[in-house]
């Protein structure tokens, strides 16, 4: 370039393919503003910029596996082969007897439709070839070890493992500490700190709320998973002047981590009147 030749060797003296600076640049400012923090290391980077590859180009897509090798070529991560790429969902829980569904998420880099199997999976749950979803009723208790396996119509493929535990125990968390509600409209928080769980919260995770107030329908009231996700249980009701919150609510959490504070953010939107929280709980 411009008479000048550049010899930048990689560290594992591989090629890279570039992606093109419309493409970095997106990818990039993704990750500055989605993912990275203030103590983004370089490997946390590496992370940003593959989830923001994945947002905006498709997971296992070319611009997804050149970015990641892009990365591997500084030494920051392994390569990424061109084809198929699988996301791990990480470690499962079910209750037996109880309906049960995991999504698995895949993708290509080739223009071609995807497959999947599974082997491994708990009595009574099986997957859909053509969508990947996981679903059924668990029958027996146990730990499976699980192999996903997913093939596009070139007949590349990737596998990922993980576990899934069938229990038979309802476990339930909660805090009876109460929490005092002002009237100006300031959120308060509960916590609940969730240890033991092994991955993913249920899909029909249970939330127990008990709220003592003199009105019920200017109060808001969220689920704050661990990770900062929230989930609306209740909206402003300007009409509803019944006193008191006590009422079960089912989130669907599988997209959460078990493990973790857990936070009931409650807020009154009005004035004059006060109250508090009482109790809550999470059942999984």
């Amino acid at each position: 370039m411009n008479g000048v030749s550049y010899n930048s060797p990689t560290s594992d003296g591989l090629p890279v393919t570039a992606i093109g600076r419309d493409a970095a640049a997106k990818i990039w400012y993704r990750a500055l503003t989605t993912y990275m923090t203030s103590i983004t290391n370089y490997a946390g980077a590496r992370a940003a910029t593959l989830n923001a590859a994945a947002d905006l180009y498709g997971l296992g897509s070319s611009t997804y596996v050149n970015a990641a090798n892009a990365w591997a070529g500084i030494n920051v991560g392994p390569r990424t082969a061109q084809g198929v790429t699988v996301t791990n969902p990480g470690n499962q829980t079910a209750l037996v007897n109880n309906a049960a569904s995991l999504q698995i998420q895949a993708g290509t880099t080739n223009p071609s439709a995807l497959t999947y199997s599974a082997t491994g999976l708990p009595a009574g749950l099986s997957i859909n070839a053509s969508t990947g979803l996981i679903s059924g009723t668990p029958t027996t208790l146990g730990t499976s070890n699980v192999t996903v396996k997913v093939t596009d119509s070139t007949g590349a493929s990737s596998t990922t493992t993980f576990t899934w535990n069938v229990a038979s125990v309802i476990t339930t968390f909660e805090n009876t500490t109460d929490v005092t509600i002002p009237d100006t409209g300031v959120a308060v928080f509960s916590n609940i700190n969730v240890i033991g769980q092994s991955g993913n919260a249920p899909k029909r995770l249970k939330v127990g709320v008990d709220i003592k107030h003199a009105w019920r329908g200017d109060l808001v009231i969220d689920l704050v998973a661990p990770d900062g996700t929230l989930y609306r249980l209740k909206d402003h009701e300007l009409h509803d002047s019944d006193p008191n919150v006590i009422d079960t609510y089912a989130v669907n959490a599988s997209s959460e981590v078990a493990n973790g504070t857990w936070k009931l953010n409650v807020a009154y939107v009005s004035t004059v009147d006060t109250g508090y929280i009482d109790s809550w709980k999470l059942t999984f």
